[in-house]
């Protein structure tokens, strides 16, 4: 909850940037204060249920439409057009790599 909490408050600050700065720099923001956040504990995340990883897809896509400013966009091309990883398939690709280590 609280890192949902931190993560509104990144979308507010760059909801309320977005009219002023360029998407580049919107991104330079998420990196230094989304980004640590969400990667910090990603391999615990995988171990989460199912319904708090969707709470924080949500949140990163808030982020993303706030970065890219266009809501007719499907996520999954704001995701590509700025290089930033989709935390779902993130965690997943983590999973596989940590279960190809032990197998």
């Amino acid at each position: 909850k609280q890192l949902i909490s931190k993560l509104n408050v990144i979308n507010g600050t760059i909801y309320s940037m977005q009219k002023f700065l360029p998407p580049y720099v919107l991104k330079n923001i998420y990196f230094a204060l989304a980004y640590t956040h969400l990667i910090l504990h990603i391999i615990i995340w995988g171990r989460s249920g199912s319904t708090r990883i969707s709470k924080l897809q949500v949140a990163q896509n808030n982020l993303i439409r706030n970065i890219k400013s266009n809501p007719r966009e499907s996520t999954i091309d704001k995701f590509n057009s700025l290089e930033v990883f989709n935390l779902t398939e993130h965690i997943l690709n983590c999973l596989i790599r940590v279960a190809r280590k032990i197998l």
